[in-house]
């Protein structure tokens, strides 16, 4: 009688369910989109509180980091990578113009304008511009001094 070798991980993380690996597929894709956790588990139907622990959930288990590896080792198609780098600059930029200090959020909120081509508009009336103006005199007595 000989001994069968059991890779040691066995013992200490059970093979996933279909269920499970069925969750944990469509979490990696949805990681792989911008690399933000939370907002991936939010995509597959989690509310913030729970998207926050599953998340951490999800990026330990084995079975999710051999597909981000296997991710990894994909020889890259250079249009694809640019389009998911400009939607992880873009989502960066939202994050800061929401959570950011008031500064960090006026920068980005320019460079987001600059990229979407919103900076340049056609000229204005000056109707148009005063409305402009009035919105940002709104906004200005929000920020702290």
């Amino acid at each position: 009688m000989t001994a069968q070798i059991v890779p040691f991980n066995t013992y200490m993380d059970p093979q996933p369910t279909e269920q499970e690996k069925a969750l944990w597929d469509k979490f990696v894709e949805e990681y792989t989109k911008d690399y933000n956790p939370v907002e991936a588990a939010q995509r597959l139907g989690f509310n913030l509180t729970f998207a926050v622990e599953y998340s951490k959930i999800f990026l330990s288990k084995p079975y999710v980091q051999k597909l981000l590896m296997e991710h990894k080792m994909k020889p890259i198609d250079e249009k694809d990578h640019t389009e998911k780098i400009k939607a992880l600059i873009e989502a960066t930029l939202l994050e800061c113009m929401q959570n950011g200090q008031p500064a960090t959020r006026v920068v980005a909120a320019k460079t987001l304008a600059g990229i979407h081509g919103i900076d340049q508009a056609p000229d204005r009336s000056g109707e148009e511009l005063q409305k402009l103006v009035d919105t940002f005199k709104a906004v200005a007595k929000y920020l702290p001094d």
